[in-house]
């Protein structure tokens, strides 16, 4: 019922720290609504109690506190160590980092969850997904790297072998020389990264692997970059006089690029919704300083 108890009743000298560290890591104890920071940081506390209780029990004597944490006497409202709603927890990464080090894969979460709905909008390539692609086609794929080895070529160069996965699956990969010496700093286990490559099949299995030209940190920079973007345009539809259009129309031809132009068109009045039209992609727009001024 709690975590002192669970110290009272288990036997220390056979579940020594590094058993119970690991415990508390893979999530053994969450039932008991403790936060595993809790119980790292208040460990070696837990230990000094369950091997007091103990050994007074070995002597016949019993604890100056009685059964803390939901033995026969004093109960849990005697535990020092908080639980439930608002108590300190690692944060995301961390508890992930750690849950994947001690289990060796990741269970109560993904450090690519929080991304989910940004990766869907930019069409990031599930690795699932990469089997069913052309080989050689060049794609984006963003994931964690859980496992990376350098090598040595023939010349003495460094290139890489590399694992990455995502919410749907693992692909191999390799880092020739010339890309390796671009990329090396970007190559932290457990990290969300964003990776352009090319697939290339085996000849033999068909299975896919791929090779890594380029690997960008997965952050809030590299998703806004590859969001697609447009241009969205006010317009108040008591204004609308021809020389107005006429000017606005010169100064969209002035800047042309790859957004697309939405004109919104307020309707007199409080009433109603604003009418939404794209213009045709013959005024799509370069978004600069200069055309915003």
């Amino acid at each position: 019922t709690s975590f002192f108890q669970f110290m009272e009743q288990v036997d220390l000298r056979q579940c020594n720290r590094r058993t119970l560290e690991s415990l508390v890591y893979a999530g053994a104890f969450d039932s008991l609504q403790y936060t595993r920071k809790v119980l790292i940081e208040g460990l070696e506390m837990a230990m000094s109690h369950g091997q007091q209780i103990q050994a007074d029990r070995a002597s016949g004597q019993s604890s100056l506190f009685g059964d803390m944490g939901g033995g026969s006497g004093a109960g849990g409202d005697t535990e020092p160590l908080p639980r439930g709603e608002g108590v300190g927890e690692f944060d995301d990464s961390d508890l992930l980092k750690f849950e994947k080090d001690t289990l060796g894969f990741y269970f109560s979460g993904h450090p690519l969850q929080k991304f989910e709905r940004t990766l869907r909008r930019i069409k990031a390539v599930p690795i699932a997904s990469l089997g069913q692609m052309a080989n050689s086609a060049k794609i984006e794929i963003a994931g964690v790297i859980s496992d990376y080895s350098i090598r040595l070529t023939r010349n003495g160069r460094e290139m890489c072998r590399v694992n990455v996965e995502d919410m749907t699956a693992t692909v191999e990969g390799v880092i020739f020389p010339q890309s390796y010496e671009r990329v090396k700093k970007d190559l932290i286990k457990d990290t969300p990264v964003f990776i352009a490559a090319t697939i290339e099949k085996r000849e033999d299995t068909g299975t896919p692997q791929i090779i890594v030209n380029g690997i960008r940190p997965l952050d809030m920079e590299v998703l806004e970059e590859k969001q697609e973007k447009s241009l969205h345009l006010q317009l108040a539809s008591a204004g609308l006089e021809p020389a107005a259009l006429k000017g606005l129309q010169n100064i969209l031809r002035a800047f042309r690029g790859s957004l697309n132009v939405y004109f919104h068109l307020e309707k007199d009045g409080t009433s109603g919704e604003a009418m939404v039209i794209r213009a045709q992609e013959s005024f799509n727009e370069d978004f600069t300083q200069e055309l915003c001024e």
